[in-house]
């Protein structure tokens, strides 16, 4: 089964003389448990696309199905909700609170989730850090 499976997928922007199409009618399948790297030049349609698989934005046209469920039709709590629930991302930019320390931005985060603060210290252990954020490297600045 696949995780994801996106049929005839586009973004345009704009209208008449200004239309960009960002995507074109992409079809893709991710399987399930795989690994898959989106590459392409600058302005290609990566974040377009990845946007859309996380319901950060819709499609002008075409499908995203995730486990069978079709992700284009959701409101927007219920993309909110998708968000929260299904899939996580680690931005370009990491979009960190700078008066916070990580396991502050961390304990943040897992509120949204109602998760506990036992459940933010376990994620940094993961990453082996407590430390305040002006203190990280990039790389642990992103786990």
């Amino acid at each position: 089964m696949n995780t994801f499976q996106i049929e005839k997928l586009s973004k345009v922007y704009g209208a008449k003389e200004s239309k960009v199409i960002a995507l074109d009618e992409i079809t893709l399948d991710i399987p399930k448990n795989r690994f898959i790297v989106i590459l392409g030049e600058s302005g290609s349609g990566k974040s377009t696309l990845l946007n859309m698989i996380g319901c950060m934005d819709k499609p002008s046209s075409g499908t995203i199905l995730f486990e069978g469920q079709d992700l284009t039709g959701l409101s927007k709590a219920q993309m909110t909700e998708f968000r929260k629930n299904k899939i996580g991302f680690v931005f370009q930019s990491y979009n960190l609170l700078p008066d916070l320390s990580a396991l502050e931005n961390v304990e943040f985060s897992t509120e949204l989730v109602s998760k506990n603060r036992q459940d933010a210290e376990e994620a940094l252990t993961a990453c082996r850090s407590k430390r305040p954020n002006h203190s990280l490297s990039g790389g642990a600045f992103g786990r």
